[in-house]
């Protein structure tokens, strides 16, 4: 009996985490891939592999932003070359609180010099399948605040 109930309830969260519009879908889909927010109605870009897109991932963590072409992590030439698309008021990103404990995220594939994005915000994915660091972090316990020193790659 113990052994049936645990299947089921395995099955179930299964079920729930594949079918789109679920709550269970959806949070899946903000871990492994970042926020996202639909373009507005007839808007698209095709992405590297040249799939349609209409979404565009954002910079969940900057609650200045105001419109696409600033909230997107992507340069996309479609929509940078369009005029400034304003986000409504519905969809205007809350961003990541400044009292709130460092939280690091991967899968942006950044390129440059590791560094923070603010006090308490860091990537640490810097393209290493493309050439770029494998990146790691060095934490402080007694600090509640990243600090760029202690970013640590392999091309260091």
């Amino acid at each position: 009996m113990g052994y049936f109930f645990l299947v089921a309830l395995v099955d179930k969260h299964h079920l729930e985490a594949s079918t789109k519009g679920t709550q269970l879908y959806q949070d899946i889909e903000v871990i492994l891939k970042g926020k996202e927010l639909n373009l507005p109605e007839g808007m698209s870009f095709n992405d590297k592999d040249g799939n349609q897109r209409h979404e565009i991932r954002i910079k969940w963590w900057d609650d200045s932003l105001v419109t696409y072409q600033q909230a997107s992590v992507l340069d996309i030439d479609s929509l940078n070359n369009a005029p400034a698309i304003h986000i409504a008021q519905e969809n205007k990103i809350a961003g990541y609180p400044k009292g709130d404990k460092p939280v690091f995220f991967g899968h942006y594939w950044f390129t440059g010099t590791p560094a923070r994005i603010k006090h308490n915000v860091a990537c640490l994915d810097y393209s290493v399948v493309n050439s770029g660091p494998l990146t790691a972090y060095r934490w402080d316990k007694n600090s509640q605040n990243i600090s760029n020193e202690s970013f640590v790659t392999d091309k260091q």
